[in-house]
């Protein structure tokens, strides 16, 4: 496990960047003040660089800000407008954030970035900024607690909100200044995962992986609702938690859109459960319930690898971070809390990897031995103090473009990003993202057989592979090698005679070749070849051989 980098001081909601060409870049949404008094309100969205792959810089560097009137609930990043799909010049895509008082704003990275240097030294932007597109105002539906834009490319527009007060939002930003607004129940949005009382929340959303008008949402009192856009309407409902109790996070099985994932937040039983909606909707595919080492008290949030489906990382209320094995079910390994045992080896953030992977495995192990507990504290039992509380974490992301990252966020106000690249294998497999992407075996008579990525292919195959890393089309193709055509062509003329027992046409034929190249004993030969199997060959022998079969029997019957 390593400590890839650290942004200290700040208390923040993250997106990654799902831009390919910028795939180190992070948005941060402020979800408190700071070190502002009780009188201020406001947040701030920060882009930083985190560095991983420059080879000028390996610290994190804020490449652009904007102040805003309220703070993030929750924040998410589209690469909708990044192909000059839209009139806006968005070649960064599209940054959406969910804030505390019901608002959702829409922000163009790409301006925030441009003008930076000039926005630092003003007050807060108003909607009148270019880095704002447009604000939709929901003040009366409470905080904006989730937030998700459509994976799927044909419909990466699509953003889906869930609020405090259980109203559920589809606004399409085809427009991005002008978006328009609907609601899955085709009224107001009041109370879409509720009891009619407005009061249950919706802690999570999750578009489907593989059907793009599908949409999941979870709330406070236990259920999940997959919703069908096209009909406005529930396809199905799950009793995740039958004690009512809330559901954390939701997500979508990124290579099986028939699967879906949900963590619970109640400390009597912190679980995660899959579900086959195919096969029930009463009783989970798995659970990690009684699981060795897994959490002991509610799971705060969680995130399933979009690049090997077998990986899920959890953070929960017992101060532990931990990946999963979701062949076995069983946890990894714990992520620290802190890295203060690798800055006393001495390793920075460029040496961890191989401070964690071969001297300190201790510290990164199966969670057998809790790394919380290095840190002092015994969360299982009390939550560890204010120092263990402190360090508990309330998001964990996955990098949509970086193998084997994920970023956390702390109560401690640190934002950190891990690399997992070297832990992942303790499960007794390679990550699939391990896996070779081409591979050529041969055979016997020239057969070559291979496969590979169909990335160009066509720009349909290509494109439905950024969409979706873990469904990528793969080409299977079968060729055959001839160094010699000649002779192949003589090889599949001598099978073809001998198959359908033309031996007579084919030594003549082979005579005749001999004949007019002057090749006599050839020709001689292969006339013999004929003879051998013409129907009357013993007598054709003997005209072969100059001998008249009458002047033969003429003269044995003088001899006599």
């Amino acid at each position: 496990m390593t400590l890839v980098t650290q942004i200290e001081d700040r208390g923040a909601t993250v997106a990654w960047s799902p831009i390919v060409s910028h795939p180190d870049v992070i948005a941060l949404g402020a979800k408190d003040s700071g070190n502002v008094g009780f009188d201020n309100y406001g947040g701030e969205l920060e882009l930083f660089d985190l560095g991983i792959t420059s080879s000028t810089t390996n610290k994190p560097q804020v490449i652009g800000s904007v102040k805003t009137t309220s703070r993030f609930s929750s924040i998410g990043w589209t690469t909708f407008g990044s192909t000059n799909t839209t009139s806006t010049n968005t070649p960064l895509g599209l940054i959406a954030g969910g804030m505390d008082n019901g608002t959702i704003t829409i922000y163009n990275p790409s301006s925030i970035i441009q003008t930076y240097s000039t926005e630092t030294t003003t007050s807060s932007p108003t909607s009148s900024s270019p880095s704002i597109l447009s604000t939709i105002e929901r003040s009366k539906s409470g905080a904006i607690t989730s937030l998700s834009f459509n994976p799927h490319v044909s419909s990466e527009h699509l953003l889906a909100t869930g609020s405090s007060k259980g109203e559920m939002l589809i606004t399409s930003l085809e427009s991005p200044t002008s978006p328009t607004v609907s609601s899955p129940s085709g009224g107001g949005g009041n109370d879409v995962g509720g009891n009619g009382d407005g009061t249950t929340e919706i802690t999570d959303l999750a578009w489907n992986t593989e059907v793009s008008h599908i949409i999941a949402s979870s709330s406070s009192n236990g259920i999940v609702t997959i919703w069908d856009l096209r009909q406005n309407k529930p396809w199905c409902e799950l009793r995740a938690e039958t004690s009512g109790s809330k559901i954390s996070s939701i997500k979508w099985n990124p290579s099986q859109g028939m699967h879906i994932m949900t963590s619970s937040l109640d400390d009597r039983n912190p679980t995660l459960k899959l579900w086959d909606l195919r096969s029930s909707l009463d009783m989970p595919l798995a659970t990690t319930e009684s699981v060795e080492n897994g959490h002991v008290r509610g799971i705060v949030c969680m995130d399933w690898c979009t690049h090997d489906d077998s990986l899920l990382v959890s953070c929960g209320k017992d101060n532990k971070t931990l990946l999963w094995d979701l062949v076995t079910f069983r946890p990894i390994c714990e992520i620290p809390n802190d890295n203060a045992v690798t800055q006393q080896n001495g390793a920075g953030a460029g040496s961890a990897m191989d401070s964690f992977n071969h001297n300190n495995t201790e510290l990164v192990t199966s969670p057998t031995g809790s790394a919380s507990g290095l840190y002092g504290g015994n969360p299982a039992v009390g939550g560890g103090g204010l120092s263990a509380s402190q360090q508990r974490r309330y998001d964990v992301k996955w990098s949509p473009l970086k193998r084997g990252l994920l970023s956390t966020c702390s109560f401690d106000r640190k934002v950190q990003v891990h690399s997992v690249l070297g832990v992942a294998t303790k499960c007794g497999r390679p990550p699939k993202w391990m896996k070779p992407a081409s591979g050529v075996s041969c055979s016997l008579g020239g057969q070559i057989v291979s496969f590979g990525s169909s990335a160009s292919a066509t720009p349909e195959l290509a494109a439905a592979e950024t969409s979706a890393p873990l469904a990528q089309a793969k080409i299977v193709s079968i060729s055959t090698h001839v160094e010699n055509p000649q002779l192949k062509a003589l090889v599949e003329t001598f099978e073809s005679d001998t198959a359908n027992g033309n031996y007579v046409e084919y030594a003549a034929r082979k005579q005749e070749d001999a004949t007019n190249i002057g090749n006599t004993y050839d020709a001689q030969l292969w006339g013999f070849m004929q003879v051998i199997f013409e129907q009357n060959s013993r007598a054709q022998l003997l005209y072969f051989l100059g001998f008249d079969p009458e002047d033969i029997h003429k003269v044995a019957c003088e001899y006599n």
